[in-house]
């Protein structure tokens, strides 16, 4: 594991491992959940494990992190942001709807139980053009639906800090900015 202390598979390299291209919408969350479950059973350390949008509805997410939680994976990452991502040069997919992403956070938590995976509740919200203010309100909403992680994707430092402030919650981040921005 070259010394690392966790590992993460994300979206689009299951779809780049599997289909040979980017995160295009094509993995299902059951080709998602079995690489995860095949992975974690393999290591040695914890593994967080994309789920993009839990796979439709609430009860798709319920049933997803089940497989999740019964196959050893320590955390999953639910998106708020549904159909294509990530791919440069492709347009975004769509936003959920605040109520509906709390209602998935609640299933993902219901299903994990006591001791199940992590939920990191990752927000997409500033590459769709929602303002910070939104951004910070999806996100408290998704702490106080039970999100134990928070992943707000472009956000600057200063921003980060703002959303470590209003959830009260650890954040994730895959990288940023070595400088604070200036807020406009």
């Amino acid at each position: 594991y070259m010394g690392f202390k966790v590992i993460t598979i994300g979206g689009s390299a299951t779809s780049s491992g599997m289909f040979g291209m980017g995160d295009y919408g094509m993995a299902t969350i059951s080709e998602l959940v079995e690489l995860a479950v095949r992975m974690a059973q393999a290591l040695e350390v914890p593994l967080i494990a994309d789920a993009d949008d839990g796979g439709g509805n609430p009860m798709n997410v319920y049933r997803a992190m089940k497989r999740y939680a019964k196959g050893g994976v320590a955390c999953v990452l639910l998106e708020d942001l549904t159909g294509a991502k990530h791919v440069p040069g492709r347009p975004e997919g769509q936003m959920v709807p605040l109520a509906i992403h709390v209602d998935k956070i609640k299933a993902a938590m219901d299903a994990g139980g006591s001791g199940g995976p992590v939920v990191l509740a990752r927000c997409d919200g500033l590459a769709k053009g929602e303002s910070i203010d939104q951004i910070l309100e999806r996100v408290k909403a998704y702490a106080d639906a039970g999100a134990e992680l928070i992943f707000v994707a472009g956000a600057t430092l200063e921003q980060k800090k703002r959303v470590a402030d209003v959830t009260g919650k650890p954040l994730f981040s895959t990288g940023g900015p070595a400088t604070v921005e200036e807020e406009g």
